[in-house]
């Protein structure tokens, strides 16, 4: 897989990150641990995870994803080769949520201990927290990097004016500022209209402006649920709704011309543009199988022509 220089961080990662949110969980950890080792083996050193997965599924508690990754880590002793990011914002169990100072700084200190390492490479605030300001969250921030227990921070489902009073905040106060950004992103496009939070979760898509916003201040992008949960291979599961409607059809049709003339599969295609087009994001890829990761993986190898993602961009328009 090949690596890429991150924008405004001193720092080489993969080209695409493993998400782990059921590992220890729904995928059991056996099989976690060989995605891992599967990932590593294919050039891959950017793992993400979260304080809180999952802690909504009946029987866990959340956790469970940090303590495998820091056990598998340990055990295999890689802890220098890989750029590890985790987030803190979202509830589990006893925890509450929000950004406030205190609750970032002891969940830095769970986070560290679960994945048994001193420093987090990329610390990402969850989830927009309108009850606390946002100065206080950014100094929270402030004295973890002083104390060298995390390196960057990130920003997730936060709304993009958000995004800026915070960046703006961290210019006048000399705190870190946001230089990543994680959000819900995919080929198809949420309708006109749909709120800015996602119709059936918490997790939020990008915006137009947002990713303008994104592009304009050189931060580097991920993205998630990239492949919308299967829905664009598998016949057995539905778009979300806020996906279905006459855009959408329009630019099915392209990309699944874009899929023949190419001979990758559907998946690896909306991956492959995720990555070529102005946004260069830097895909979440998961699974509960070493073939699902290795067909997502093989994405990197697809190059899309320019006419190709052209086509692809205007289609619906």
């Amino acid at each position: 897989m090949e690596q890429i220089k991150l924008k405004n961080v001193d720092e080489t990662v993969s080209r695409m990150a493993l998400g782990t949110m059921y590992f220890h969980t729904l995928v059991e950890s056996k099989k976690s641990k060989e995605i891992l080792d599967f990932y590593v083996d294919q050039g891959g050193n950017f793992i993400d995870t979260a304080n809180m997965y999952v802690s909504w599924i009946k029987g866990f508690e959340g956790g469970e994803s940090e303590r495998l990754i820091g056990e598998w880590m340990a055990d295999r002793k890689i802890r220098d080769q890989m750029f590890l990011s985790t987030k803190v914002g979202l509830p589990m169990k006893d925890v509450p949520a929000g950004l406030k100072k205190d609750l970032i700084i002891r969940e830095c200190e769970n986070s560290l201990r679960r994945l048994k390492v001193d420093t987090i490479d990329l610390y990402f605030a969850h989830r927009e927290d309108n009850e606390t300001d946002l100065e206080e969250t950014l100094e929270a921030f402030d004295i973890l990097q002083r104390q060298g227990k995390i390196k960057y921070i990130g920003v997730s489902n936060h709304r993009s004016f958000r995004v800026a009073e915070a960046n703006t905040i961290s210019h006048l106060k000399g705190y870190p500022r946001f230089t990543f950004a994680q959000y819900r992103y995919s080929y198809l496009r949420p309708k006109p209209g749909t709120p800015f939070e996602s119709l059936d979760d918490t997790r939020m898509h990008a915006t137009e402006d947002l990713l303008d916003y994104i592009n304009q201040n050189d931060m580097n992008f991920m993205c998630y649920q990239t492949l919308l949960s299967g829905a664009y291979s598998n016949g057995d599961r539905s778009f979300p709704p806020e996906y279905i409607g006459p855009d959408s059809d329009e630019r099915l049709k392209v990309l699944r011309e874009v899929t023949e003339e190419t001979g990758a599969t559907i998946n690896q295609v909306v991956l492959a543009w995720s990555m070529q087009n102005k946004m260069k994001a830097v895909p979440l890829i998961s699974g509960s199988s070493i073939q699902q990761i290795k067909e997502n993986i093989e994405a990197c190898q697809i190059e899309l022509s320019p006419e190709q993602i052209q086509r692809l961009n205007l289609a619906g328009n």
